[in-house]
């Protein structure tokens, strides 16, 4: 998708004939609205709109976020650019947009959606704090969208409907720069999905793992999830049923960083098991999240197997190999030329 725009923003910069008309009843005289804030932006610069932002949330939280409006037109430092309002020196009134799907309760500070703001071109809309809250009764499962968004504010009244000049926009400089695409891509939208989860702390495993006979040192992995957006510190005991190796357990905390997994590991032993031994491993990961403890559980299952043989002879072993011995043929047909010459 983040190719798509930045293949559809850089044809606009390189036809600048290609540009949207003005809808009937709309009149575009400044800048071209873009959000250079948005959701999750936490208020740093050049941070734009591009994608979706996902969030998932416990019933009862809050998700907070800070985004901000421009009038683009063209800015000598970073060069943004504006086809359409390359030249623009007049001013014009832009406004914030909100829709929300659910019906959750949204703050938004200062109290502003809709109404106007007169800027000139490349001049800066006030930073809105928006906050949605949770509901403590939402159905696990449930996703909340909110599309926040800069629009011409038109013939008195809010009116995105009147569209944009020129949507993406980019900055060359950035982009040359080689710059991530949300430094230099900016859209007059974004998009916030929230989605409410039973539990922040989750296990992802496989079903089954497969331990080599012999093997004394086998590293049984499972990744915790931390579903939220908030760095947290997780705790987790690991064993088995001592089946393979003798009975072994651990004990031990580990950070994982918001929207983001780790892994640990039970080692095990093998190295007297017989071949089809079975064992059965337990994790059981939790955190406490506002005094509440959340917790997840799950079951592996390990079966010792015939220790695989390693192929020596590879595709890329042979193909090395013959290109070697055709080198070593070259010289020495060539040492055996030279001296009989």
């Amino acid at each position: 998708m983040k190719k798509l725009l930045v293949i559809l923003a850089l044809a606009v910069l390189l036809v600048p004939g290609i540009i949207m008309a003005q809808p009937p009843g709309c009149n575009w005289s400044g800048g071209d609205p873009v959000l250079m804030y948005g959701w999750d932006s936490n208020n740093l610069p050049w941070q734009g709109a591009v994608g979706e932002n996902w969030h998932f949330l416990l019933r009862g939280m809050q998700y907070s976020s800070i985004v901000r409006g421009r009038a683009f037109a063209v800015n000598g430092t970073w060069n943004y650019f504006s086809t359409c309002c390359y030249n623009a020196t007049d001013t014009d009134t832009f406004c914030y947009t909100l829709t929300e799907k659910r019906g959750w309760n949204v703050t938004v500070t200062p109290p502003v959606i809709g109404q106007p703001y007169r800027r000139a071109p490349n001049a800066w809309m006030d930073p809105l704090t928006i906050t949605v809250d949770v509901p403590v009764d939402a159905p696990y499962g449930t996703r909340d969208t909110l599309i926040v968004g800069n629009a011409f504010h038109n013939v008195g009244t809010c009116a995105p409907q009147c569209g944009d000049c020129e949507n993406p926009n980019v900055s060359m400089t950035l982009y040359n720069a080689g710059y991530p695409s949300a430094y230099y891509i900016f859209c007059n939208k974004d998009t916030l999905i929230i989605e409410v989860i039973s539990s922040p702390v989750t296990i992802e495993q496989d079903s089954i793992t497969l331990v080599d006979q012999g093997q004394t040192q086998a590293y049984i992995p499972f990744d915790i999830r931390n579903w939220t957006s908030e760095d947290g510190m997780h705790y987790y005991t690991i064993s088995n049923t001592g089946t393979v190796g003798g009975v072994t357990s651990v004990f031990d905390s580990i950070i994982v960083a918001g929207d983001d997994r780790e892994p640990v590991y039970l080692p095990i032993n093998a190295g007297l098991a017989n071949i089809c031994d079975y064992d059965e491993l337990t994790i059981i990961a939790w955190r406490f999240f506002d005094s509440v403890m959340y917790y997840d559980t799950c079951v592996q299952l390990i079966h010792v197997i015939e220790p695989r043989a390693v192929p020596l002879f590879t595709v890329p072993v042979v193909t090395i190999l013959v290109l070697a011995l055709i080198l070593a043929a070259a010289v020495f047909m060539r040492r055996r030329a030279v001296s009989k010459a």
